[in-house]
């Protein structure tokens, strides 16, 4: 290799070249191509573009952004923009964009927003700040909103916006509102409701689908 081009230090690795703040490829067949500070550190790894980044794990890539991190033991995963994101021991998970962002599940993924966790397997989180989907809440999600928390065993569960609203029942749904709990399994909850001129509402309550028949015919 010549020119702008330099051999890593890791087999068949290799960096472009920056002489003020070096990039290091330093596990076998790594690379990284731009940006600067970068460290390739782990086999069958990339960076491309950023600042300050870091991959350990196997077969991973970070993309731009700076300060993000995938630690070893996440093997399979990506950072794509953002900067402080870490993906730490969850294989083939994702973070888009955002900052401060965390995973440790497998196969799981946030995109954007700030301080979100997933530490659950197969779930994730769209945005918003400060939401927590934890240990055991497999396949479950957050969609924006701001500290919405899913309790550990409450699977196939999700919360739609809102703030401060916690559930830990199983396969149940919390859209919108504030400060609502959710407990129960199957069922959504909800704070209020409208239907053209008419409101109805349910402060803390449940609404079993199964009973809710919305057909106009």
């Amino acid at each position: 290799l010549s020119g702008l081009w330099e051999v890593g230090t890791g087999l068949e690795s290799v960096v472009q070249v920056n002489t003020l703040f070096p990039n290091i490829a330093s596990l076998d067949y790594s690379a990284v191509v731009g940006g600067q500070s970068n460290t390739s550190a782990g086999p069958l790894s990339a960076i491309i573009g950023g600042q300050s980044n870091t991959v350990s794990a196997e077969a991973s890539a970070i993309i731009g952004g700076n300060d993000n991190i995938i630690a070893t033991g996440a093997t399979g995963s990506a950072i794509v923009g953002g900067d402080t994101n870490k993906v730490v021991l969850g294989n083939d998970s994702g973070i888009f964009a955002g900052s401060l962002n965390l995973i440790t599940g497998d196969t799981s993924v946030v995109l954007g927003g700030r301080a979100n966790r997933v530490n659950a397997t197969r779930s994730g989180i769209l945005g918003g700040v400060l939401n927590y989907i934890q240990l055991g809440s497999d396949y479950s999600t957050i969609i924006g909103g701001n500290t919405n928390t899913i309790h550990p065993g409450s699977t196939f569960s999700s919360i739609i916006a809102g703030e401060n609203n916690e559930l830990t029942g199983n396969a149940s749904v919390i859209i919108g509102g504030g400060g609502i709990t959710g407990t129960s399994d199957n069922t959504v909850y909800v704070p209020s409701i409208s239907f053209g001129n008419e409101v109805s509402r349910w402060r803390l309550q449940e609404l079993d689908i199964g009973d809710w028949n919305m057909d106009s015919t």
